[in-house]
């Protein structure tokens, strides 16, 4: 077995490799930027009052001034402020040429064309300087960015109607055993329905993900290769028949296939059966069976693969943990009413319920101590 940050840097140098695209601003979210984005322009692009008030020389603001117009935004006021003058201005509103101050409403005093203030703003200004936010030729963010909601907001403020990304990767999802059968079926003794497969192309419609699905083989070589053989897919996930048993045929089938085995076990539980295997551009990532191990490492594993970052937190404990064992362990949690952490009550690995309840994974690394209440934990976060 290796470890999971050892099965981590394999995953990374062996990423499948994908072209690049360009997509609407509106479609971007959850892609990851195949280049470098650069601001077209300062932001603002000019110096605008951030409060409605009036724009005067801060030489004369202690003195009456005659208010000679006003800017609002979407309407400058296009001539320069002289000694003496002061200009209306509301929220957003261009800074008037010739002034360097705006005195809050809520201090002016107004008569007529005049204005004075009854106090200045000692300690605040309220001017947003042009290119206080972002300055022309300036990275925005760098190539491999995940977009996300408040990156849209950056990219449609430096006017980008489109955004060039990396081409997600193709993925197959492949499912193996003789006892499976598929959701809606009349099941006999011994059979169970096929969980993983809806789940799993849910989860990565929800990573914004279309799956292929090579659906259900048995547990038969030639089966699972039939189903391989002619797959272009960038990335296949195979889930099951992935163990050393007489009927655990899946690696096996991708090695006739010409696929070369990178690792075969991960020190992790759940999931010690995790495998990864290479063709060319190619890439198999092989899950256990049981549904809590394909759900833990497809966050652990796959999302990595695909250049999908995880979103790790440090957690407070609500209740003890004991020593861990010699395998890096990922217990499924939910967070307490207080927002600290607490493992579910039921981690075997064949129980689904429990996921519908999780909401982060505690890690705990090969070997750690016992912690206790109020201890600090590694985590990596379920919600979106």
């Amino acid at each position: 077995m290796i470890s999971v940050d050892e099965a981590l840097t394999l995953l990374a140098s062996n990423r499948p490799v994908t072209s690049t695209e360009t997509v609407p601003l509106e479609r971007a979210l959850g892609r990851c930027l195949s280049q470098d984005i650069i601001a077209a322009f300062d932001h603002p692009a000019f110096s605008v009052s951030i409060m409605d008030g009036y724009a005067c020389r801060k030489a004369d603001a202690k003195n009456s001034l005659t208010v000679i117009g006003e800017s609002r935004a979407g309407t400058c006021f296009d001539r320069t402020i002289e000694a003496g003058q002061a200009v209306r201005v509301f929220t957003g509103a261009v800074l008037p040429e010739g002034a360097d101050w705006v005195e809050i409403q809520e201090h002016a005093k107004r008569s007529g064309e005049t204005v004075s203030f009854t106090e200045l703003s000692e300690y605040v200004t309220y001017i947003r300087s042009a290119g206080a936010d972002f300055q022309k030729d300036q990275t925005l963010f760098p190539a491999g960015h995940q977009i996300s909601p408040s990156t849209i907001l950056s990219l449609a403020s430096n006017n980008m109607p489109t955004v060039p990304v990396t081409r997600r990767p193709t993925i197959a999802i492949l499912r193996s055993g003789d006892e499976l059968n598929i959701v809606g079926s009349h099941l006999k003794r011994g059979q169970i329905i096929d969980a993983n497969g809806p789940a799993m192309i849910a989860l990565l419609k929800s990573w914004g993900i279309d799956a292929i699905d090579l659906g259900i083989t048995k547990d038969d070589p030639k089966d699972i290769r039939s189903r391989i053989e002619n797959c272009r897919a960038d990335v296949i996930v195979p889930i099951g028949g992935a163990s050393v048993g007489d009927y655990d045929f899946m690696r096996q089938a991708f090695v006739q296939e010409g696929f070369k085995s990178i690792f075969e076990k991960v020190a992790i539980k759940p999931g010690k059966p995790t495998w990864f295997a290479t063709r060319g551009d190619q890439c198999v990532l092989g899950l256990a069976g049981n549904p809590a191990s394909a759900w833990v490492c497809a966050h652990i594993f796959l999302r990595p693969l695909l250049g999908l970052k995880n979103q790790t937190r440090t957690y407070t404990l609500a209740v003890n943990l004991p020593p861990n064992s010699k395998r890096e362990t990922y217990l499924r949690a939910r967070l307490t009413q207080a927002g600290h952490v607490e493992p579910l009550g039921v981690q075997d690995s064949g129980m689904v319920t429990p996921l519908a309840a999780a909401e982060c994974l505690i890690r705990r690394r090969v070997k750690a101590p016992s912690a206790q209440i109020g201890d600090s934990v590694e985590g990596l976060s379920l919600l979106s």
